[in-house]
């Protein structure tokens, strides 16, 4: 299991998500589905007893809404004083779709007080099968069709994300405003490339709880190509 630098949700180009710094217990055992049946008694052969059904991770498991930690992540890596800040994300789905939204704080906000902007997407989803990754962890597959992404700025100064995003042109657009949401959904303009409509992004998760779980690393254009199968180290929690 690794730290990683961008999210569960692509992001554009003002936006480079990082969840990092989200503590995770490696010893603690993945909830995935039911629990394994008990061993029979043992006589001169001794009969084992029956498996306990698997689970199912569908749709359900998901549905509700999900709150991440607040974690760093870095927009200006060659600005080690003001290109940073902290992050936080809300998951809202029901059993076939999904609301994502990252709110991005100011760098003096570690406890993601002092919002500046944020980013929504809106998806459909599928939940798949489960599979071993590489790091030899049992997740869930998630496939999420792209419906649209929206930034919106939400410093009321007018300053910081306002003035960054007009002055560098992110995603060649200047007339960034307060409180005034901008559509871009697969926008050429933007770095990274924001999803298309219609776009699979493939990624997974893996349950913790019936409360908690840990989503995996993201996916990036192009999407839909290959899933990632590592998972992050980002704990979301149901409310």
């Amino acid at each position: 299991m690794k730290f990683f630098t961008s999210f569960f949700v692509i992001v554009m180009a003002v936006c480079m998500i990082g969840m990092v710094g989200c503590t995770y217990d490696d010893e603690s055992t993945p909830w995935i589905g039911g629990e394994t049946g008990s061993t029979g008694s043992s006589g001169d052969t001794g009969t084992t007893g029956d498996t306990g059904d698997t689970g199912d991770t569908g749709a359900a498991d998901l549905a509700g809404t999900w709150v991440s930690a607040c974690f760093p992540y870095v927009w200006d890596a060659t600005d080690p004083d003001e290109g940073h800040g902290t992050a936080k994300t809300v998951l809202e789905a029901t059993a076939t779709d999904m609301t994502n939204t990252i709110t991005f704080y100011w760098n003096g906000s570690p406890d993601c007080e002092y919002a500046l902007w944020e980013v929504v997407t809106e998806a459909t989803y599928v939940i798949g099968d489960d599979i071993t990754n590489a790091s030899d962890e049992t997740v869930t597959e998630i496939d999420r069709t792209i419906i649209s992404q929206e930034e919106t700025i939400l410093d009321p100064s007018g300053g910081t994300a306002t003035g960054f995003n007009s002055g560098s042109g992110t995603c060649q657009m200047t007339d960034w405003a307060f409180d005034v949401t901008k559509e871009i959904t697969g926008d050429s303009d933007c770095v990274p490339l924001p999803p298309s409509v219609g776009d699979v992004v493939k990624e997974v998760f893996q349950m913790q709880s019936d409360t908690t779980f840990l989503y995996g690393e993201p996916d990036a254009a192009p999407y839909g190509d290959a899933r990632e199968e590592e998972l992050t180290e980002l704990l979301f929690t149901k409310q």
